[in-house]
């Protein structure tokens, strides 16, 4: 099969079908001159199979090479696995055009169709087509579920490139399809997998004050674990203090206080709460005790074991909004030596929030020079989707005169006027 795809793809870079001598030395010529490597032309008869049932051996290895070579492949091994994937990639828009024929999709169908590609870029290109069709259709029926498909979500991780960005995708279409949330919300709070990849892998921080604060509460209902609780309450406490509700704000961490804050809580979660507790001190009297200030440096310390930068990349955004600028760039120098060291696609949006952190730490701390060099590495098409709205707030509040009113309507549309103005 892949001999009689290699003399197709032969024939087609000749410009011609090979069907007699004259067209095998007229080729031989050809492979002459565009590879420097010479194929006889009664070897070029074997391969077409044109030189009778007794002369019709197979050819060699380096022969099959220098062909693989003329139809630009580094060898016929490097064809032959090309050649796999060209033929994955067919039933992959063969089953995009099935896929679009369906008007509604189930489970057990959409299993059906991810069954028939292998599990890589293919079969998550496959589901990410289909996010979009139901989203498009409001196919709320099938999307309350898509969590329980199994040959996607099965145990895998974000570590799983593909996964990552699948999940993104899920958050961005929940953004773009507003009017759906609620229900969705809903059902995949108490659905395992949804719990994890939506609402704890991607916290939708451009949507928090307006609207994704009834999914985290939602979510909220449905677990009694402590780095759940921690989590939750941390973020609806956020919210309220971006509101200037900072009673309610404090009710919130009130719930979870007397948690123990153990090794085996994810960093993330604990640094939201310090970011929460720095924000209400720094709300109420303007200044940050030595205590509080102390207690997050041993959390800091604790995770300093932690190959990935969780904490430091989440503890500066409190830290920077309570001008406590000199430990938050202790904490972005400490990130960046984890980052250098793991560099790992998931830590990709958050590295670029901590260059603009930086950037505007240093602008703060009378580093101008520093800043504006740091500035011009910044991309802020590298935030993270779900959230490149809330980041973008810190990029704007490193130099607050440059910016006009037109660039700040976004702030004021999400209601995050209160954590610009800190800034």
């Amino acid at each position: 099969m892949d001999l009689e795809k290699l003399q197709l793809s032969v024939e087609s870079v000749f410009g011609k079908r090979i069907v007699n001598r004259p067209d095998c030395e007229d080729l031989s010529i050809a492979i002459f001159k565009k590879t420097k490597q010479l194929i006889n032309y009664n070897t070029l008869r074997r391969f077409f199979r044109l030189a009778g049932k007794k002369n019709n051996s197979n050819v060699s290895k380096s022969s099959l090479d220098i062909l693989a070579i003329y139809c630009d492949f580094q060898s016929y091994f490097d064809f032959c696995t090309q050649l796999g994937a060209i033929d994955s990639l067919g039933k992959l828009y063969k089953l995009q055009l099935v896929v679009i024929q369906q008007k509604s999709f189930t489970i057990t169908v959409v299993e059906k169709y991810l069954s028939q590609l292998n599990k890589n870029e293919h079969l998550y290109s496959l589901m990410n087509f289909i996010v979009l069709l139901a989203f498009n259709r409001g196919d709320v029926a099938f999307l309350k579920q898509i969590f329980k498909i199994k040959r996607v979500f099965n145990g895998d991780d974000y570590f799983v490139a593909h996964l990552y960005f699948l999940i993104q995708t899920i958050g961005v279409q929940v953004q773009n399809h507003p009017q759906f949330s609620k229900e969705l919300w809903k059902s995949w709070a108490n659905e395992k997998h949804a719990r994890f990849f939506y609402f704890e892998l991607f916290v939708d921080m451009n949507n928090l004050i307006n609207s994704h604060y009834i999914g985290i509460e939602y979510y909220l209902k449905h677990t009694t674990k402590h780095q759940d609780l921690i989590f939750a309450h941390s973020l609806i406490a956020w919210r309220y203090l971006m509101l200037g509700k900072i009673k309610n704000a404090k009710k919130e961490i009130a719930y979870i206080e007397n948690i123990p804050l153990k090794e085996n809580i994810h960093p993330i979660p604990i640094a939201r709460l310090f970011n929460c507790k720095l924000l209400i001190e720094y709300m109420e009297s303007g200044n940050m005790s030595f205590n509080l200030l102390e207690e997050i440096s041993k959390y800091q310390k604790l995770f300093s074991t932690n190959t990935q930068p969780f904490f430091e990349h989440f503890i500066t955004e409190g830290l920077a909004a309570t001008n406590c600028i000199e430990l938050a760039l202790n904490f972005i120098h400490e990130a960046n030596k984890k980052v250098q060291l793991n560099q790992n696609f998931y830590l990709n949006g958050s590295s670029e929030r901590m260059k603009i952190i930086e950037a505007y730490c240093l602008m703060k701390h009378g580093n101008k020079k520093e800043s504006k060099e740091l500035i011009k590495k910044i991309n802020l098409e590298d935030l993270d989707s779900i959230s490149k709205e809330y980041d973008s707030i810190f990029y704007y509040a490193i130099d607050k005169s440059k910016n006009q009113d037109k660039d700040l309507l976004f702030i004021r549309k999400i209601n995050y006027q209160k954590l610009y103005d800190l800034l």
